[in-house]
């Protein structure tokens, strides 16, 4: 019983702690603990809290903890300068039902609130509470003309179901603000088949731009009532409303609308001619094959043929190998290409006589593809030869075989990749980086072992980095001697040390003496952050090296940092992909919301590890916000991606809704 009177103490002493992150974690552990004797401490570290993340939080945790008797004094702060404190007391007040008329009347104001956050909380917690008078201003919002909170509207609209406000969605697919569409669009889906009936109702009466937009609300739904009307839009003649319709006849995925999209492959549009192949794809119907095979022997745009490869892969039978292999003839080398990696889908041991020439094609990303799909059938040949190629091979080659090796999962493909790190070719570098990261721990233990055995690899382009991007931990020691030899020389040439500046070799020693290299953490001594660590951390964010700046961002995160936060958020558009990474990484631990905003184009980002990383990150700030950046994220990604988004989105959904619907204990 002492120990944990003692861990209480503890808790209490930390919610007067300077550092921020003991503060937050006190607060949380206090929460869970939810004995309502800690309401006199809550309110007064609410007096006195600076940090406005921790008052919104200590507010909402009073919530959870306090007893009816605290409703009037929760009320004062629905009046608070900081939205997140007005929008965590509605949410607070909301626990007490046994206050249920008092409370309406008390949050019943801030559905006026200029914060959308605020607005839409409360029009939230109304409903749960069984008021309606929040769907007045509701309407009066879709109404308005503030886009913004247009889209709050719709979106809460979305979330009540609220089925008489349909047909003012149904207006909006067609506005002509992006984002009011896109979240309609979204809303919509949400309704389900009872959204149907009006979207077919609205159909005939709309304009162009609505047309192509209700077009994909009902393929989005996927109700087979749509069939006829979607039919009935492909026949428009307008070049934007066919397309739509073609994305909702793939949507529908009905086996009699091959036929339909079929008629679209001799369009005089090469847009309309991809859309209906990708429509052909989702129906996946092998029947249409001739037809296929047909348009594309007079096809002459390489994005058509690329579709036509994609869709003839996806049907994975024997059908689809004659329009294959007259595509692998085809002088565009994307096109040979990708009809080579359709085929390795086919799954018939006759294939491997197929690929076998494509080893000797002069295009990288076809020698490639044969390899991949050759392994897969069993041939480990060619796995000798990619590692010859990898080592002499032109650039081009190099990249292919370098992506291939990442794909094949073996345990053999490291070494030469590791030896391929400091490639000449930057482009090749990357490539070889992007794979090793695929082998995980093996290639982190290899590359330690390689940089073991020979310490002037870290000289070497390309090795530093490759390096920080498998696990800045694994080469500190190494970096350690490095910059101890830069300081070394920097003396020589007669530089002084009073100029100021951090000793940034002691620094390390320091830093290397207390990480605990038997956890991926630091230690706690560390985390009080001494003036003399944040600065020369400082300073490598600073640095030319790529590597130094992962490690300062790497451990500026662990040490949840705020003090240097701008220097952060420049860091998000550094020309090395690894330091955007970390950067996005340090920004996720550290949760200041102000990064918020710049981690969420991050997601956009060129380079597939940083919008991984993004994604991850704006899980973890696990907001609205971070939804609404995802969802719109995700109408642009590819399969692999999607997947990653839907999974952070499904994480996010099931945390808020935990914490809108915890009850009092």
């Amino acid at each position: 019983m002492q120990d944990i009177f003692d861990l209480f103490c503890e808790l209490v002493s930390n919610l007067k702690n300077r550092d921020v992150r003991l503060r937050r974690e006190a607060i949380a552990a206090i929460g869970v603990v939810a004995d309502s004797s800690c309401t006199n401490i809550i309110l007064d570290a609410i007096r006195t809290e600076t940090d406005l993340q921790v008052r919104a939080s200590l507010i909402k945790t009073l919530g959870n903890i306090g007893t009816i008797n605290l409703v009037p004094v929760l009320a004062q702060y629905l009046k608070d300068p900081d939205a997140r404190c007005r929008s965590n007391t509605v949410e607070a007040l909301s626990r007490f039902t046994e206050a249920r008329s008092q409370v309406i009347e008390l949050i019943g104001p801030l559905v006026n609130d200029p914060s959308n956050r605020v607005v839409g909380t409360t029009i939230r917690v109304l409903h749960d509470l069984g008021d309606r008078s929040g769907l007045e201003h509701l309407v009066a919002m879709l109404r308005g003309d503030d886009n913004a909170r247009r889209c709050r509207a719709i979106w809460a609209v979305g979330e009540l179901k609220y089925e008489p406000e349909l047909p003012a969605l149904l207006h909006y697919t067609g506005s002509p603000n992006c984002r009011v569409h896109s979240v309609t669009i979204q809303v919509i889906r949400k309704f389900g088949t009872a959204a149907v009936p009006h979207l077919l109702s609205a159909l005939p009466r709309a304009d162009r731009f609505r047309k192509a937009y209700l077009a994909r609300a009902l393929g989005e739904i996927g109700d087979a009532r749509a069939l006829e009307p979607i039919r009935g839009l492909l026949g428009s003649g307008d070049d934007m409303v066919t397309l739509h319709a073609l994305t909702a006849l793939g949507r529908l995925g009905l086996a009699e609308a091959a036929v339909d999209g079929a008629r679209f492959l001799s369009s005089p549009s090469p847009e309309i001619r991809v859309e209906a192949l990708m429509a052909l794809r989702r129906i996946g119907v092998a029947s249409v094959c001739p037809d296929v095979e047909k348009a594309m022997s007079a096809e002459t745009d390489p994005r058509v043929l690329s579709a036509a490869d994609s869709w003839l892969g996806t049907l994975g039978t024997w059908d689809a190998v004659p329009g294959l292999r007259r595509l692998t003839r085809h002088p565009d080398p994307r096109v040979r290409a990708n009809a080579i990696e359709s085929l390795g889908l086919i799954g018939d041991r006759r294939i491997v006589e197929e690929l076998r020439p494509f080893l000797d094609d002069a295009n990288g990303r076809v020698f490639a593809n044969a390899a991949i799909a050759l392994y897969e059938f069993g041939d480990l040949r060619v796995v000798d030869l990619l590692k010859e190629k990898l080592l002499s091979g032109t650039e081009g080659i190099r990249m292919s075989v370098a992506y291939a090796l990442g794909e094949i999962p073996l345990a053999g493909v490291v070494e030469p990749l590791i030896k391929a790190v400091t490639d000449r070719s930057e482009r090749v570098r990357g490539r070889v980086l992007a794979s090793l990261l695929k082998k995980g721990v093996a290639a982190q233990m290899a590359l330690q072992a390689a940089i073991q055995a020979d310490s002037s690899l870290l000289d070497r382009p390309g090795a530093p980095t490759a390096a920080a991007r498998l696990g800045i931990r694994s080469i500190l020691e190494p970096l350690l001697g490095r910059l101890t030899r830069q300081q070394r020389a920097a003396g020589s040439t007669g530089a002084s040390e009073a100029d100021g500046r951090t000793d940034i070799s002691s620094l390390f020693v320091r830093l290397r003496d207390t990480i605990d290299r038997s956890q991926l953490r630091l230690p706690e001594k560390l985390r009080s952050k001494p003036p003399e660590v944040v600065d020369g951390l400082r300073e490598l964010l600073s640095s030319d090296d790529p590597a130094l700046k992962c490690f300062a961002l790497y451990t500026l995160g662990e040490l949840a940092s705020r003090e240097t936060v701008g220097t952060m958020l420049c860091l998000l558009h550094d020309p090395d992909q690894a330091v955007r990474a970390y950067a996005v990484d340090a920004l996720a631990k550290i949760k200041d919301r102000r990064a918020l905003g710049f981690v969420s184009p991050m997601v956009r980002d060129p380079d597939s590890l940083v919008r991984h990383r993004a994604v991850r990150a704006l899980g973890a700030f696990g907001d609205r916000e971070s939804l609404e950046v995802l969802r719109s994220a995700r109408a642009a990604a590819g399969p692999d991606f999607a997947a990653e988004i839907d999974r952070a989105t499904v994480e996010i959904e099931a945390r808020t809704s935990v914490d809108n619907d915890r009850s009092p204990s």
